[in-house]
């Protein structure tokens, strides 16, 4: 399976939250038989009963121990959606998405109910599919192979549990599934300026003051190697090589021009900006890059044209690393 950089949540706090909640919603459902208070039905629970917690429960827990441990799984891979967006944006995306999947699970719900839907199933499976959709979007191919004259590439194994989540309930699971793609997909689309959205400075404020020491996570041992190919004893041809490579970029951001932008972005006013909404990238130079530089990053982004590569090279005076980001952030 492709790799989702360093193992454990650091860089991830959202992520480690929504896993322990998640695990402890679906532990107490069961012990305390809530079960059948996750699931959200039109009739006659909404309409009737008037038990409109279900919008909210029906999102936090799954309904039994298989998918728990899938959907878990399925979750902490994509965790490295969390280490590109950033914290704050990664939480604002929870929000707004799962806002979203349960508007159109509703509409769902009143316009399938002649075909046969009578419900929505316990757990989060919009939330899952509308971060799988980022994931397809932002995280490039590392490798590609052939399976009896299939072309395959490594992200399909992600892709493959998430089905095999939906099959736990099918075909009731598919529908949160649908409405979660199409909500990732509005969210990326930028409707709305949905993306723009941030939670209020002073929940925020709270969040970093009460929650984080809590769910901060001690950060990957480094390596004293002094080049990446001395890490991994050779060059970019591994998935656990480019991811640490890209987490490496991260790591090293302790001063320079980077940094300077990145402490201005706290000093501003609107706390929403993320290093994701500034330009990070250095003034091109005319300077070509050379040939080693060109098949590096093409062995990293084989998606990538040769004209993309050079042109994010030369955005990047010629930096390797600098260049990743370049080339991430376009997506």
């Amino acid at each position: 399976m492709q790799s989702s950089g360093p193992a454990g949540f650091s860089h991830a706090p959202v992520s480690k939250l929504l896993l322990l909640g998640m695990g402890s919603c679906s532990l107490l459902a069961s012990l305390l038989h809530w079960k059948p208070l996750l699931h959200l039905q039109l009739v006659p629970h909404l309409t009737q009963y008037h038990q409109y917690f279900r919008l909210l429960t029906h999102q936090i827990a799954f309904a039994n121990s298989g998918e728990l441990f899938v959907g878990g799984m399925v979750m902490y891979h994509l965790r490295v959606i969390e280490r590109l967006y950033g914290s704050r944006k990664y939480a604002a995306f929870v929000f707004v998405s799962s806002v979203i999947s349960t508007f159109l699970e509703l509409g769902a719900l009143m316009s399938l109910r002649g075909v046969g839907l009578r419900y929505i199933p316990a757990g989060p499976f919009a939330f899952i599919y509308a971060l799988l959709y980022q994931y397809h979007r932002l995280i490039p191919v590392t490798y590609r192979f052939k399976f009896l004259g299939i072309n395959l590439d490594d992200k399909m194994y992600l892709y493959l549990m998430a089905g095999q989540l939906i099959l736990m309930q099918f075909p009731y699971s598919l529908v949160p599934s649908i409405c979660g793609l199409i909500a990732g997909s509005m969210y990326r689309s930028d409707i709305a300026s949905i993306k723009q959205w941030r939670f209020p400075l002073v929940l925020q404020r709270l969040a970093s003051r009460y929650l984080r020491p809590f769910l901060a996570s001690s950060p990957p041992p480094r390596s004293t190697a002094p080049t990446w190919e001395g890490r991994r004893g050779g060059g970019f041809g591994t998935s656990s090589a480019r991811v640490e490579a890209i987490d490496g970029l991260r790591n090293r951001r302790s001063g320079g021009r980077v940094q300077s932008l990145l402490n201005s972005i706290s000093d501003t006013t609107d706390p929403s900006l993320t290093r994701e909404d500034v330009n990070l990238s250095p003034t091109p130079t005319n300077t070509p890059p050379t040939a080693e530089q060109i098949s590096m990053l093409q062995a990293m982004f084989p998606d990538q044209p040769e004209e993309a590569v050079t042109s994010a090279l030369q955005q990047a005076r010629n930096d390797v690393s600098r260049a990743v980001e370049v080339l991430l952030n376009r997506g």
